[in-house]
């Protein structure tokens, strides 16, 4: 599991992302992410090609340590200034107030439209499946349910819109790494669905060391489709509690 999920940290498109937050006075629900400033996008290195003396009549045992770069799942991370708003809807302001330090979740998704927050809810097996047909994620050692599990790594207590979320609910969850490696304390993955679509979940963690060892806010984990060329889009959205 450790080695697996090593290389699922040598993701596809590594975005480092500080958001701005403008959110309503007492809004029930996750909010737009407002301004999206991605200063940068990376991938691993492909590896060095190995090679060994070959010398006639010898045979040779050779351990080879492969490190393939996956192309099902894309991370995200970076910051988060909060901005929460008394304004019209022409967007004129009678009144803010600056949350330099938010708390709640971030969360991404494919859907166009507006998540149904009054239906959201733990992703269940046939949501999972229906996403796993769907990114072509139901196979290799980097599918879906081997990197979403109840196994997989924990989640702390969280709430949505109205709808409370205690520790370890969802089944399929996960944690990304920290730059000592695997662990099971921040970075808490989960996949939660409206009924339409699944969402793609995780904790905010203020101030927290990220896998780089650089102090970042989130760190998110999300599904791309390796069976088609183009990039996959993402609608961000985030709560702050």
């Amino acid at each position: 599991m450790k080695n697996f999920r090593k290389r699922i940290l040598l993701i596809t498109a590594l975005m480092i992302l500080t958001i701005m937050i403008v959110g309503t006075v007492f809004a029930a629900d996750p909010s737009g992410s407002g301004t999206l400033a991605i200063d940068g996008s990376e991938r691993a290195n492909t590896p060095s090609v190995g090679q060994l003396p070959a010398q006639g009549g010898n045979v040779t045992e050779v351990d080879i340590t492969a490190e393939v770069i996956t192309s099902k799942w894309a991370g995200y991370y970076g910051n988060i200034t909060g901005l929460i708003v008394l304004e019209d809807s022409s967007g004129n302001t009678f009144y803010n107030w600056s949350d330099a330090s938010p708390t709640g979740e971030v969360f991404a998704t494919r859907n166009p439209s507006t998540p149904t927050w009054g239906s959201i809810g733990c992703a269940d097996a046939a949501d999972i499946g229906t996403e796993a047909t769907a990114l072509g994620l139901s196979t290799g050692a980097d599918n879906l349910t081997n990197t979403f599990c109840a196994t997989c790594g924990n989640h702390s207590a969280f709430q949505v819109s109205s709808q409370p979320f205690t520790a370890d609910l969802c089944t399929y969850r996960s944690n990304v790494y920290d730059n000592s490696g695997d662990q099971i304390i921040n970075w808490d993955q989960i996949i939660l669905d409206d009924g339409n679509y699944p969402l793609y979940t995780t904790i905010i963690n203020q101030d927290t060391t990220g896998f780089d060892g650089r102090s970042w806010d989130f760190q998110l984990l999300v599904a791309e489709n390796s069976s088609i060329s183009t990039m996959t889009n993402y609608f961000f959205y985030i709560e702050i509690a």
